[in-house]
């Protein structure tokens, strides 16, 4: 396993399938999961600070997912750049899934509406005046490279 001061090996870019490449924002949770390579892969678990988890093949120690805790409440606040990735996730609250672009019409956390108003479908906006998916998730993949 990685020591917590080892640099991530990110994949690149390139290896991701974007139909595999996946967002989740647990709301009860406040945690936010990035998928690169879709939900089949067996992982351990690397915490790397108070706030972001790495999950990596265990055999490999490849990044698979990356899991930010405390989204709404300390990484949005320090890295609203992320927003995107609240706007292309698919949104879980209790045993609710909500797609990505239903958001809005739920009735979710009043604090949490209130971080985020008016920002989300700006971002959303953005996410498809920039190509959609495959953009999106370019964007999405260089900004948790600046974070990370």
């Amino acid at each position: 396993m990685a020591s917590m001061n080892d640099a991530i090996r990110f994949p690149t870019f390139e290896s991701i399938d974007p139909s595999l490449f996946e967002i989740y924002l647990d709301l009860d949770l406040d945690q936010l999961t990035v998928l690169f390579y879709g939900r089949n892969r067996r992982y351990t678990v690397n915490p790397r600070n108070d706030v972001l988890s790495v999950l990596e093949d265990p055999g490999t120690n490849e990044v698979l997912r990356l899991s930010l805790d405390r989204f709404a409440q300390q990484v949005l606040l320090e890295h609203p750049e992320l927003l995107a990735m609240a706007a292309a996730a698919t949104v879980l609250v209790g045993d609710d899934l909500i797609p990505p672009g239903e958001f809005l019409r739920f009735a979710v956390e009043q604090t949490f509406m209130a971080h985020l108003a008016g920002s989300l479908n700006a971002a959303r906006r953005a996410w498809t005046d920039a190509g959609g998916p495959e953009t999106g998730a370019r964007q999405i993949y260089q900004d948790l490279l600046q974070i990370a």
